[in-house]
């Protein structure tokens, strides 16, 4: 096998399996959650990653008249994760999991119910996904949970309705990362040591590293090579963007044939 395959194959890995991996997480709800906030990540082969969970952010409720940022000034929301909340005034928001409030009408509106929960995920951060219908309007909650281990305790960012009748909230803690919650709510920032990815990485560049000066002074001092002949297999180098460009083509070529034979 030449070079050139070599490199088609990487691609065509990537492309065929570590990329599907990433694409197609899912975090599926718990038989056992009667609170709706907890769920299970899977990866694309259904392969268990941890558990999600709010549930150590449940107050009555957490968010109480928080103001949204700059694109939603004249509102304010309430939110609670797990366990319905009723907040006055009127009865807009009685056993809901998030509310609206317009203090220039004094009017509360419900954005969502623990019931209503969806579980999905926004590139490679869980969302939770909440609903209500009120006077024939339907309103949606969307909370993403962003994993950070030193998150501890939790950041919320309340961006409010940055679309019509959707509501954003983002919420940076320690339990949205898979499994740190699973026993309890951290005391502190987890620590966190170097990935298999990382430590791979690491050595694969220890070792690019080495073979590079190796090879130069090999090249220079043994075999009386100058200018970019000093730098070892240059020919390969040199070919291996068209290499990947080949390889990258390769990967794509079967799309390529199934269109042709639709459009036949």
């Amino acid at each position: 096998m030449n070079s050139k395959q070599v490199v088609e194959c990487i691609v065509l890995v990537l492309m065929s399996v570590v990329l599907p991996c990433v694409l197609s997480q899912t975090c599926d709800a718990l038989l056992s959650d009667d609170n709706h906030c907890s769920c299970d990540l899977k990866d694309a082969s259904g392969t268990s990653q941890g558990l999600v969970t709010l549930q150590y952010l449940d107050r009555t409720p957490p968010l109480v008249d928080k103001v949204a940022g700059k694109a939603d000034p004249n509102h304010l929301y309430s939110y609670n994760p797990c366990t319905p909340f009723t907040q006055p005034p009127g009865d807009g928001c009685q056993n809901k999991a998030a509310c609206q409030f317009v203090p220039s009408t004094s009017a509360s509106y419900s954005t969502g119910t623990q019931e209503s929960v969806l579980y999905k995920m926004s590139g490679s951060n869980v969302q939770f996904e909440y609903s209500d219908t009120e006077q024939q309007t339907l309103r949606t909650t969307r909370v993403t949970l962003i994993c950070d281990k030193s998150a501890v305790p939790a950041r919320i960012n309340v961006r409010g309705e940055e679309e019509t009748q959707y509501y954003y909230i983002d919420i940076t803690t320690a339990c949205a990362c898979p499994d740190v919650c699973k026993d309890g709510p951290p005391v502190g920032p987890v620590k966190e040591g170097l990935s298999t990815g990382s430590i791979l990485c690491i050595i694969f560049f220890v070792v690019l590293i080495v073979y590079l000066i190796i090879g130069a002074l090999v090249n220079k001092y043994v075999r009386s090579k100058e200018g970019a002949e000093i730098v070892p297999n240059s020919g390969f180098w040199s070919d291996l963007p068209y290499l990947i460009k080949d390889g990258f083509l390769f990967a794509i070529s079967p799309c390529k044939k199934k269109q042709a034979y639709d459009q036949i």
